[in-house]
């Protein structure tokens, strides 16, 4: 892919944003087993108090995460 940019988050609660082209979120989650919150705003307005779309992985864990994300992406739900 041309112009991608990965653009990676760390430890703690991080806001990623993306411009133009195409984006790699990478959430770099050390949780363990724990739920991750994925909050989406479409417009990028950033509000994310009232975002456009939440998505929680539940019990997904880094492994879990790293997994669940590929599938979304495999099955077209989230374009990479």
């Amino acid at each position: 892919m041309a112009n991608v940019d990965i653009i990676a988050g760390n430890a703690g609660a991080d806001t990623l944003t993306g411009n133009g082209g195409a984006d790699i979120f990478d959430y770099n989650s050390t949780t363990d087993g724990g739920d991750i919150t994925i909050k989406i705003d479409a417009d990028g307005g950033s509000n994310f108090a009232s975002p456009d779309i939440t998505i929680t992985l539940i019990g997904a864990g880094i492994t879990g995460a790293e997994t669940i994300l590929a599938s979304f992406v495999d099955d077209s739900i989230i374009i990479g």
